[in-house]
């Protein structure tokens, strides 16, 4: 196939190339579109070929020096997520989406095959409703936990592969769900990790917060990681996830994935049941001797945004009355419910085992991103971890992107 002119907005840090080339997808040209100069500079640095062109309300298609033949955004949600206010387009940024829809009307003028991709987060179908109209297609929806460790359900209007649907013959995106690849937020961790990313005994202090209702307890995939939701402080809540991953006689038990990681992974704590941490445990040998964790250390998660959370801290183990004469058990499958008051009842602390945030890395990863995507070829930083957290949290999880994009072949 010919290469492509790409034209992407609110690129963030390219996920899209990525996944372009992911894809098999030959590029001529790539102009993006971005105002947060932290992602434009990963960006930089990993496609230096393409061309920043900065404000989206500044692009004027006919000024470029190619035709697109691909026009891709994840215009800003914050208006229509359940997470935040539902303010829908009265929210100035989630606005952008007219942008959105003034470039492609451009585009298409000039080549009526363009193609195009939007995302978006699932929203109420009052909102879904108006994108609808305005871009004449439905979307289809797609969780990136089929191809991640994390899960973060999104929605996708495009015409790269579609079909007709009803007696008025509506068109509906047609993109199939990728195959499950059932990768676990187990397979993702490190395994050795740097004492700066433990959780501190304020941190603890904070998830035992007794002001919210009670938590989800072990369910098969965490919420999806955004920017700004429950997970910042760890206050257990009705949207905090607990997930354990312990060290049993040397195996590990696998369990689910990673809440959906926004841009305030980075914030803080207080982001009600949107963290995603890691649990690195301890054993005691027969002889009354701590062993070190084999393997991948264990998880932890507690909602979406895993990146906010630093220092040390304990983390649960569960004990079940009546369970191996009173020896303790990991977290596994249902559980009690968990108390905000230490864990009381059935769930008590154990002095072996920590609680971690997840590293830059293993974020990276919750997102098929490369390792190496922020540091230069002398390993240095290319922009702050804080940063890198928040750019990953506006991204897209890469292998869902590059499933798509495969069916333009």
């Amino acid at each position: 196939m010919k290469a492509l002119n790409v034209l992407s907005l609110f690129n963030g840090i390219s996920c899209g190339r990525i996944a372009l080339e992911r894809a098999g997808i030959p590029v001529e040209n790539y102009h993006e579109s971005e105002i947060d100069k932290y992602a434009g500079k990963a960006s930089a640095y990993n496609w230096p070929h393409s061309v920043q062109i900065g404000d989206v309300c500044k692009v004027v298609v006919k000024d470029l020096p190619f035709v697109p033949d691909l026009l891709i955004a994840g215009s800003p949600c914050q208006g229509f997520s359940f997470a935040g206010k539902q303010l829908n387009f009265n929210d100035p940024r989630s606005k952008l989406f007219f942008e959105f829809v003034r470039i492609l009307k451009d585009c298409q003028e000039i080549n009526p095959n363009v193609l195009f991709m939007l995302e978006n987060v699932p929203m109420k179908k009052e909102f879904q409703r108006v994108i609808n109209d305005h871009l004449g297609i439905y979307p289809c929806e797609i969780n990136g936990a089929l191809v991640s460790a994390q899960s973060r359900n999104r929605l996708f209007w495009t015409n790269i592969r579609t079909k007709t649907v009803g007696l008025f013959g509506e068109v509906h995106s047609d993109i199939p769900h990728p195959a499950d690849k059932g990768i676990l937020l187990s397979h993702i961790l490190e395994s050795e990790v740097d004492e700066k990313y433990f959780l501190s005994e304020k941190a603890l202090a904070r998830i035992e917060r007794s002001t919210y209702s009670q938590a989800k307890v072990n369910p098969d995939k965490t919420g999806t990681i955004n920017t700004k939701n429950n997970s910042g402080q760890l206050s257990i809540d009705s949207g905090t996830t607990l997930i354990g991953v312990v060290n049993d006689n040397g195996q590990l038990r696998e369990v689910a994935q990673a809440n959906c990681i926004d841009a305030s992974y980075a914030k803080g704590m207080d982001d009600h049941g949107q963290r995603t941490l890691a649990v690195v445990v301890q054993k005691i040998d027969v002889n009354g001797n701590l062993k070190a964790h084999q393997d991948k250390a264990g998880c932890f998660t507690a909602g979406a945004n895993s990146a906010g959370n630093h220092s040390q801290m304990d983390f649960i183990i569960q004990r079940e009355r009546g369970f191996n004469k009173g020896g303790e058990k990991a977290l596994d499958g249902k559980t009690p419910t968990v108390s905000a008051n230490r864990w009381e009842q059935n769930n008590s602390l154990s002095s072996n085992s920590r609680i971690r945030r997840l590293t830059p890395t293993e974020v990276c990863r919750l997102f098929n991103v490369p390792d190496s995507y922020f540091h230069d070829k002398d390993g240095k930083r290319l922009i702050s971890e804080s940063q890198q957290y928040k750019c990953l949290g506006n991204g897209w999880v890469v292998d869902v992107i590059a499933h798509i994009f495969s069916f333009i072949k």
